[in-house]
């Protein structure tokens, strides 16, 4: 079995060459077309899932972030110290405004839930066995699908090595959610 984690662009320019499974993972206010993937025989099943890169206040997703701020809580992905230096005239209140403008806290977000991963799992156990290689993507292949793919690589015992060192930042939320979904199962 081999599983790849990318980001939305390695992925629209991905040509398999065996039999391969798609998760595709956009998010919830999905602001562009859903791109296809390049036309290829070998794509098997292409299943698509909704939800958005945040995690629930109360899950302290790092430890360099204090969730009884209610500015930070489950919001940045970067420490304020790095997102400082890039954007020196940025101030806790203008960052705070942004996240109100997209519907952080109270709204316009979908949050990865016990549905979402049931989905996933149902789907890859209905359509995907099989197949050579599982693709898992996002927009950045950085912190939602290597969640995902690391799960799926425990859950059923694919043996790849080195994947959570691999994606240090993948989001451990989502990990649990799939992990505990799974025990249920």
């Amino acid at each position: 079995m081999k599983l790849e984690i990318l980001s939305l662009n390695e992925a629209l320019n991905y040509l398999p060459t065996e039999k391969t499974y798609v998760i595709r993972i956009f998010d919830s206010l999905q602001q562009m077309p859903i791109t296809n993937l390049i036309e290829n025989d070998n794509w098997g099943e292409i299943k698509e899932y909704f939800f958005d890169d945040f995690w629930p206040k109360d899950w302290k997703e790092y430890s360099w972030i204090d969730t009884d701020d209610p500015y930070f809580s489950g919001a940045l992905s970067i420490t304020w110290e790095e997102m400082h230096k890039t954007y020196p005239k940025m101030t806790k209140e203008s960052l705070m405004g942004y996240f109100e403008s997209i519907g952080w806290p109270e709204g316009r977000y979908t949050l990865f839930d016990e549905n979402n991963a049931k989905k996933i799992l149902n789907d890859y156990e209905q359509f995907g066995k099989g197949v050579d290689n599982i693709i898992v993507h996002c927009r950045k292949g950085e912190n939602r699908s290597p969640a995902v793919g690391i799960a799926m690589n425990e859950i059923y015992d694919w043996g790849i090595k080195g994947l959570k060192e691999k994606f240090p930042n993948h989001r451990r939320f989502v990990y649990k959610k799939m992990k505990d979904v799974a025990e249920i199962k």
